[in-house]
Formats: structure tokens, sequence, C-alpha cells
């Protein structure tokens, strides 16, 4: 950037206030002024770039950031060079997938207009008894894709033409019964399933709670003795149940660890602090205590974390 253009600083403020409050129009208008007075400024031509991105034009985007990559190239600077090539990569990719969108969105749309065409083709004959449509209509119904399989649907309209003596129709009814009684119990069974789940999340929860407080104490308690060295048997019990205490916390913080990894970490954190406690109480070297308590309580924690967290 020259900055000649005594303006420079106030039009590149305005533009980059404009740009953060995705104000495209008004970036472009300020980065556009300061291109104006110096054409060979690449971080203002970059913002035009940048802006036409924010309006998603795709062309006058991917112009731009290669006109910048020009005058980066010219003027030896890499780093920025750099930039537009990552810039016109964004760019191009964002332009293909605008283009997909696109063909999708026509594609959903002709679909739709296809299947309103044939219910329209069907529907008023049927409305007025017309057993053939009728077949027809259970058959858009039971076949998918035009219309989306409903297989209630589908049974109404094959029964109307069943009744009507159409054969076809007729054997049409049992199958799209079947699917549609085979739905509804596949529809109940997942409901129960989702039930029995929502019900049996809080006891898990608790369940795993419980073992992780056990499997802290336990631990909690070994290496508080082992932080306590050869302190007296009361110094001991103490710090056993300091232990114990870190432990159970441990046990309870690294329930919300996705993996072992966090939970390692959220342990050797309590411990750490905690057993340098014990052993400032114990009259042992703290950094023993604090070894002791990164590894008892980091173990706690990457077992729970890891087997026994709340996601399990």
């Amino acid at each position: 950037m020259d900055g000649n253009y005594r303006g420079y600083d106030w039009h590149n403020s305005r533009a980059i206030k404009y740009e953060n409050a995705r104000n495209y129009d008004g970036a472009l208008a300020e980065y556009t002024a300061l291109f104006l007075h110096e054409p060979d400024d690449e971080l203002s031509c970059h913002g035009i770039g940048r802006a036409y991105l924010g309006k998603e034009d795709y062309d006058r985007a991917i112009q731009y950031f290669e006109k910048a990559l020009q005058i980066s190239k010219t003027k030896g600077h890499k780093s920025q060079a750099d930039s537009n090539y990552d810039w016109i990569a964004r760019a191009k990719r964002k332009q293909a997938e605008a283009e997909a969108a696109k063909v999708d969105k026509a594609d959903k749309e002709k679909k739709a207009r296809e299947a309103k065409e044939i219910i329209d083709k069907y529907s008023n004959a049927a409305a007025q008894g017309d057993a053939e449509a009728q077949y027809n209509m259970g058959l858009l119904y039971f076949n998918g894709p035009v219309v989306p399989h409903e297989y209630t649907k589908a049974v109404e309209w094959f029964s109307k033409a069943a009744e009507q003596g159409h054969e076809e129709a007729k054997d049409y009814l049992v199958k799209a019964e079947a699917e549609r009684i085979a739905k509804a119990e596949a529809d109940r069974k997942a409901a129960e399933e989702a039930e029995k789940e929502r019900k049996e999340a809080p006891k898990r929860k608790l369940r795993n709670k419980i073992i992780r407080c056990i499997i802290g104490g336990i631990l909690g308690a070994f290496f508080g003795l082992i932080s306590g060295g050869r302190a007296s048997e009361i110094l001991l019990i103490i710090d056993a149940i300091i232990g114990v205490v870190l432990g159970v916390i441990t046990g309870i913080f690294t329930g919300e660890s996705i993996t072992g990894v966090s939970g390692f970490l959220k342990g050797a954190i309590i411990g750490a602090i905690g057993f340098a406690i014990i052993s400032g109480i114990s009259g042992m070297p703290i950094f023993l205590g604090i070894f002791c308590g990164a590894i008892g309580c980091g173990i706690t924690g990457a077992l729970t974390g890891a087997f026994f967290s709340n996601y399990d």
C-alpha cells in the first residue's frame, strides 16, 4: 500500500466499517474511491474483490482478486500474493456452489411443476368418480417420487377405485395397506425408542457420575497417600481424605468431557492445584504433590471422560 492519497485512511476505515457491517455496496464505493486514486494499491483492489464476493458477483470478485495478485507479484509482496491466491480459490469455490444451487433449485422447481401437472391431470377426474383416475392417484402416492410416499392416501384412492371394480386397484390396495401398517409400526417403534432414550438418559448420567466418583475417590486416596510420603498417620489420613475429595470433584467435572484427552487435562489441573495443598499440609516437596495430583486426577479424568462421560 502506497497511501499517497491524503484521504486514504478515511476511505479505508469507512470501507472496513461497511464491510464488517456487511454493507458491501458501501464498502465497494469506498474501496473503489481508493483504487481510482491509487491504481497500484493491491489492498484496495483486494477490498473491491471482497466487496463483490459479498455481493455474490463472483466473476467480478475473481477479476479484482486476480488484478490484486498481479500487483502483489509485481511489487514482490509474497504474503499478499498468497492471500490473493487463496481468495481467488475461495471465490471460484463459492461460484461453483452457487451454480450447483441454481441447478438444484431449477431441478426441484421442474419436478414440482411436473408433479402439479400430473396431480391436476388425475385429481379432477378422480374427484368426479373416475375409477382409472382414482387408481392413478393411488399409484402416485404409493410409488412416488413425483409426490412423497403417503400410504394412507394411496389406500384411500385405491379403495375408491376398488369399490368400482378396478382389479389392479384391488391388488394395490392390499400392498398399500400392508405398507401403511408397516410404516405405522416403524414409526411407533421409533417413537418408543426415543421415549425410552429420554427416560434412560438421566439414569445413565447418574450411573456414570457415581462410577466417576468411585474411580476418582480410589485414585485420589492412592495418590494422596503417595504425595504424603513419610508424614504421620494423622496427616496421611488427612491427605487420603483430601485426595478422595479431589478425585470425586475430578470425576464430577470430567463428566462434560467428550474425550479422554480433555478429561485428562481437566483432571490434571484440578489435581495439580489440590495436591499442592496436600503437600503443603504434609510438609513434602510441593513439586511431588503437583506431580501426583496431575497424574492421579489426570488419569481419573481420562478414564471418566473416555468411558463414563455424560455423552455416553
